[in-house]
């Protein structure tokens, strides 16, 4: 019966789909190999359930509010990873969670080209009000993003700002991994520093 209600509202509701955009914060084309790119609320796909299934129940109960992001390198047309996350607007959210109280939202994954899971993005992307999570891809090498960095703007921010973290790719588990500047250099977070 969930499933059916959330497949209905969803028919209704969705809207502003994310993707990323590979231009210069003026608006100029990026060049190819240098630069960023943010993950933006703008045209992306709904994922297959064949995808979906993979990551368990919590994601296929909510596949109609499923947006799939590809994320492109500066000045490239070819797809260098994706994210998968969740777009439920907010006051269907608020009805959810009275109706529902112990689904499950799960925060925002990180997939490589083969769909497999590379990555956990936190909460907050494309958007959970009042805040506002941007995304940002750099550190590019090969088509592939070595770094990921987050800035935080909204109504609860006082300024937009950097979040104290970022997260960086291990090549020895093939996946991204969270990091925080701790005298002047990254480490891992939790490790001492």
């Amino acid at each position: 019966m969930m499933r059916r209600n959330l497949l209905l509202l969803a028919a209704s509701l969705l809207a502003g789909r994310a993707s990323a955009q590979n231009v210069e914060p003026d608006g100029r084309p990026r060049k190819p190999g240098f630069g960023t790119v943010e993950l933006t609320d703008v045209g992306a796909e709904i994922p297959s359930s064949n995808l979906v299934e993979k990551f368990g129940p919590e994601w296929i109960d909510l596949l109609p509010f499923l947006e799939l992001c590809s994320v492109k390198a500066p000045g490239s047309n070819e797809v260098a990873i994706f994210v998968l996350a969740t777009n439920i607007p907010l006051a269907y959210k608020e009805r959810l969670f009275e109706k529902y109280p112990a689904i499950i939202i799960p925060d925002p994954i990180i997939l490589d080209k083969a769909g497999t899971k590379i990555g956990v993005l936190p909460p907050g992307f494309p958007e959970d009000p009042p805040d506002r999570l941007r995304v940002i891809f750099g550190d590019w090498k090969d088509g592939f993003p070595n770094l990921i960095t987050f800035y935080q703007d909204g109504e609860a921010a006082l300024q937009p700002h950097r979040v104290p973290f970022a997260m960086v790719f291990d090549t020895s588990s093939r996946s991204f991994v969270k990091i925080r500047k701790v005298d002047g250099g990254p480490s891992p977070v939790g490790s001492p520093g």
